[in-house]
């Protein structure tokens, strides 16, 4: 092959690619690890475009030897590597039961031209017997070839654990850094708009700054899913924490089992012993979906089946629900009044003055989940509503949270002039007159 596939060509002039530093450095050391790597995520979030990112920085002469094939073209994946290969290798189009139809001959002929082969646009990887084959041959097999699979559902494949990579929608700071690099004489008001809009899409923001409507992207693939997925999603969305299954159905009605599975693989959901949460990456653009009326009828749902509940876990699902949007979280008088934005990720003061805090987004994650706990929580809440932590054990968490704890209260004691943090009991509470406002 002397010609770099379309697909990794960048546009003219080229699109900027912002961010996900992280992403990339994970990306690029999974296709040097290893011969198969997926990546996965919703519809519109960038997925192909860090792929094509990763390839022009790190791998510019593996680039000129890829193999790009759609797999939602044909109904098999590998039915549209076959005459992608056969064409790369000059030969006639293999058919079924030829031998480049066979997964070890495919293998044995990417290996030996020592092609790269990205398969995009896999909806499910187990929907397709044969790619899971030329899988299993290429991780024990493949010398010089290389499979990026490009899919929407986490394939949780044993095997492929440490080179899956899940992309997450991204976050605001960097879609306004796009935006300002693609429409720089927007205002501040328009800015905040479509970046709301696109909900974690880079694509869909690029549509919007262009005088489309975004139909794509995040929500696309959300108002794809049934009533009954789309009711649940947005139930949860007025959670931060986990609720029980049983609690959930007096509250929306539930998708079956096999459903909950799907919405839990495509990274809507987590699913634990503890309850259904909904998934932080998915949180955003659910959240956007919910009109006034809509939050409002399912708040009182919600709150009704958390009522009459008596499991432990409900209980405290009612306690994080009971500090709602704009909410504030009153403490002893005497404390310092400051208030805090989720949306803008900062604190503001009394006087009207600012602190930023989107690029220390782990100290933010924390003073946040203490606000959404009512301003008082344990170290087991705020590790699970913070940062997703289910398991919590003493030994292995205690430290990094003294630690995180430690930085915030001097960041709030800087600003506020007064420590508004204090240790209680088995956890910790805030102090003051504290308004919490909760993000898009």
């Amino acid at each position: 092959m002397s010609a770099v596939p379309r697909f990794l060509q960048p546009a003219n002039p080229p699109v900027p690619f912002v961010g996900r530093g992280a992403e990339r450095a994970r990306l690029a050391q999974a296709l040097e690890r290893g011969a198969v790597t997926v990546l996965w995520g919703f519809s519109g979030i960038g997925k192909s475009a860090l792929v094509a990112a990763v390839l022009a920085e790190r791998f510019a002469r593996e680039r000129m030897s890829t193999l790009v094939v759609d797999a939602a073209a044909t109904p098999d994946p590998i039915d549209g590597v076959r005459p992608a290969l056969a064409l790369a290798l000059g030969q006639p189009v293999a058919q079924r039961g030829s031998p480049l139809a066979d997964g070890r001959a495919l293998l044995d002929a990417l290996d030996d031209a020592g092609l790269w082969l990205i398969l995009d646009g896999i909806e499910r990887i187990d929907a397709s017997a044969r790619l899971l084959t030329l899988l299993d041959l290429a991780q024990r097999y493949a010398r010089a070839a290389r499979v990026l699979c490009v899919c929407r559902e986490d394939p949780r494949i044993p095997a492929l654990r440490t080179q899956t990579i899940a992309l997450a929608p991204l976050g605001a700071a960097e879609l306004r850094t796009l935006l300002a690099e693609v429409q720089p004489g927007l205002s501040a008001e328009e800015s905040t708009r479509m970046v709301t809009r696109a909900q974690g899409s880079p694509w869909r923001l690029l549509q919007l700054s262009v005088g489309d409507d975004g139909s794509g992207g995040p929500e696309a693939s959300l108002l794809a899913l049934s009533p009954a997925a789309q009711g649940l999603l947005r139930t949860l969305a007025l959670l931060p924490t986990g609720v029980p299954a049983e609690v959930l159905a007096r509250a929306t009605r539930l998708p079956s089992a096999e459903v909950l599975e799907s919405l839990a693989r495509r990274g809507y959901l987590e699913l634990s012993a503890r309850g259904v949460r909904l998934h932080d990456a998915a949180r955003a653009m659910v959240t956007a979906t919910l009109d006034t009326d809509e939050r409002a009828q399912r708040l009182v749902r919600l709150r009704a089946a958390l009522t009459e509940s008596s499991d432990p876990a409900a209980a405290a699902a009612a306690r994080a629900l009971a500090l709602d949007q704009g909410a504030s979280v009153v403490r002893d008088a005497g404390g310092p009044a400051w208030c805090v934005d989720g949306a803008a990720l900062r604190i503001v003061l009394a006087d009207g003055r600012a602190v930023d805090l989107s690029k220390k987004k782990v100290l933010f994650d924390l003073l946040a989940a203490l606000c959404r706990l009512g301003g008082t929580a344990s170290k087991e809440q705020l590790l699970e509503v913070a940062w997703g932590i289910r398991d919590y054990h003493p030994l292995r968490h205690d430290n990094r949270l003294k630690v995180a704890v430690r930085k915030l209260r001097r960041l709030l004691e800087g600003a506020l002039g007064e420590d508004p943090m204090e240790a209680k009991d088995d956890g910790y509470r805030l102090r003051g007159r504290v308004r919490f406002i909760e993000g898009p």
